[in-house]
């Protein structure tokens, strides 16, 4: 099995356990209006939450708008308490034990992501950080992974790219680097595995420890 040097992943859905964060915020925003949505339109509105809010209910656009500022601001008091996925720690650890050189790739911005790096105790595991102000643009472009590995003074042939959307599957593909498609069981209420795997990731996993099996190649 292929043996990889670079290791990029991302960090929401993948590391960190924040994907109901966003529907949870949602719905207690919508329910001060009175507005009840079933939980998979509440999944579905994180897509779009203005637009959805503005044809699914009697809200306008504007008003779907303000929904999505106010959901946001429930987020961030509530991203303290961010846990992270099983095992994510310890293959972090393994990968740095093994000579690996990781780079965490989000599209937070720092001033949320450093705090939970920090409070984990994964901030020197990460050789890179790259985060949405750090580039032009965001996942699925391939500039984010170019300036990682460029960071970790790496090649795209060595680098491997471990996340739980389309977005990171498709910025490797255009960066020209293998991809982990990270599926555990909770996910299938997010995401569909078929429309996922239309995109061609090199391997799935739905344990976080089969992503260092993965990279180093046992």
């Amino acid at each position: 099995m292929k043996q990889y040097n670079y290791i990029l992943l991302d960090w929401d859905g993948n590391i960190a356990q924040t994907l109901n964060m966003w529907p949870d915020a949602l719905d207690i925003v919508l329910k001060r209006q009175d507005i009840h949505l079933k939980r998979n339109e509440l999944i579905e509105a994180c897509g779009g939450v203005a637009a959805f809010v503005s044809t699914h209910t009697h809200l306008s656009e504007a008003e779907g708008k303000i929904v999505l500022e106010e959901a946001t601001e429930i987020v961030k008091d509530r991203l303290p308490m961010v846990e992270l996925y099983p095992d994510a720690i310890d293959v972090l650890r393994e990968l740095k034990n093994k000579g690996k050189k990781l780079a965490l790739i989000t599209s937070s911005i720092r001033v949320v992501v450093e705090p939970l790096l920090d409070k984990f105790a994964l901030t020197d595991l990460f050789d890179a950080v790259v985060c949405i102000e750090d580039t032009e643009h965001r996942k699925p472009h391939a500039e984010p992974l170019e300036k990682a590995l460029e960071l970790l003074g790496g090649h795209a042939n060595e680098a491997i790219m471990i996340g739980d959307t389309e977005k990171d599957i498709l910025a490797a593909h255009n960066a020209g680097v293998d991809s982990v498609l990270f599926y555990p069981v909770e996910h299938q209420e997010f995401y569909r595995l078929d429309k996922l795997m239309e995109h061609t990731p090199t391997y799935v996993v739905s344990e976080f420890w089969d992503v260092a099996k993965i990279a180093i190649g046992t």
